[in-house]
């Protein structure tokens, strides 16, 4: 039921979409206009294509994006930008617009598309234009507040990667430990490296199971790997290379340089080494010195179709090792830093749940908001 007082029309009645321009990098010249892409913010030029601020959305490629623009711009041709607001209020457009489930209207192609006639079509709800502007004021206020939170996000990474650079390389050293050598060990010198496999596919009953088979898929950012996107039975185990609980993780193959420690014992897929460490290496130490080789050995692989570091060569990879003592303070202390990161990427998940549960609410008329 349409609340009462507002209106039900299409969305091409509210926000009319045109596709963007198409602008080759070799035409681009020095300027302040910002150019913007499926992606959003894609380089500078010298001219505008749209004089004011807009609304652009990917049409071709990455699809789903909505940009508020607040400046003079060019959409790129693998765009759609509202050519016309129809007088309604451009931030509750923007989130209205963000409501929207764009992959349904996709062509069948093998890149993601929409057609602007198809979105134009849907049906929405639009309330009066001073329940418009309070609807935008209030998911304004999250939006800042979400901001606000990344922020302070990029901040604690920022801290993180310094103080990683200095307590890794030596530059910082805790007063205890002043006077007492490094040694520069390769990989191979301070653990077993164990390159994954994977169980045959034709064999049902090696998956299904509790044992988290990982691939680099399931290398995201998290520090301890539990679980994964499949997992294997025991059987599925057995003709496996087992992994034991405190290995690191590296991905070799494709995606190369992301990490992970092994939270319980598990199995990887080829494209992925393990480093199990041995009595001279602390094995949360060893992920934070795998963590920063990564960019180095990424640059071993050069520019192969399929990028790859083999077992041999990432074997013979090189980091810097202090005392045990000294190892596990250094990684305390980044372990404290990621536990700032990690508090932080949960309170943005946390306000973007809040946030996109009450544009539902509000955006539908299920909530009212006082004028």
């Amino acid at each position: 039921m349409v609340p009462e007082g507002w209106g039900e029309c299409r969305l091409g009645e509210v926000t009319e979409f045109q596709r963007g321009f198409d602008l080759p990098k070799s035409q681009r010249q020095v300027g302040e206009i910002p150019i913007i892409s499926s992606a959003g913010y894609s380089g500078w030029h010298s001219t505008a294509k749209v004089e004011r601020a807009g609304i652009v959305t990917g049409r071709y490629g990455s699809i789903g994006d909505v940009f508020l623009v607040y400046e003079d711009h060019w959409p790129l041709n693998t765009t759609l930008w509202v050519k016309d607001f129809h007088g309604n209020h451009i931030q509750w457009a923007y989130h209205l617009l963000q409501t929207i489930d764009y992959a349904k209207f996709s062509d069948k192609t093998g890149v993601p598309g929409i057609n602007r006639n198809d979105i134009h079509r849907i049906k929405v709800r639009v309330p009066p234009l001073p329940e418009q502007r309070k609807i935008a004021e209030i998911l304004g206020t999250w939006d800042r507040a979400i901001e606000v939170a990344e922020a302070q996000l990029a901040a604690a990474k920022t801290q993180k990667r310094s103080l990683m650079q200095q307590l890794l390389t030596g530059k910082r050293r805790f007063s205890e430990f002043e006077g007492q050598p490094w040694k520069e060990v390769r990989l191979g010198d301070v653990g077993q490296v164990i390159t994954g496999s994977t169980p045959s596919t034709k064999n049902e009953h090696y998956y299904g199971g509790p044992i988290p088979f990982v691939s680099p898929a399931d290398l995201d950012g998290r520090t301890l790997i539990y679980s994964a996107q499949k997992t294997l039975t025991h059987e599925g185990m057995s003709v496996s290379r087992t992994v034991p609980k405190g290995a690191t993780l590296f991905s070799c193959i494709g995606y190369i340089g992301k990490v992970g420690l092994a939270g319980v014992d598990l199995v990887t897929n080829q494209q992925i080494n393990a480093v199990v460490p041995n009595s001279s290496v602390d094995s949360e130490y060893l992920f934070y010195a795998l963590s920063a080789i990564g960019p180095k050995v990424k640059l071993l692989a050069g520019h192969n179709v399929v990028p790859i570091v083999n077992k041999s060569e990432f074997s013979l990879q090189r980091i810097t090792l202090p005392p045990l003592r000294e190892q596990k303070k250094i990684a305390a202390s980044l372990g404290i830093a990621d536990v700032e990161v990690a508090i932080f990427s949960t309170n943005i998940e946390n306000l973007r749940t809040e946030k996109n549960a009450l544009m539902q609410q509000l955006l539908t008329g299920k909530r009212r908001v006082s004028i």
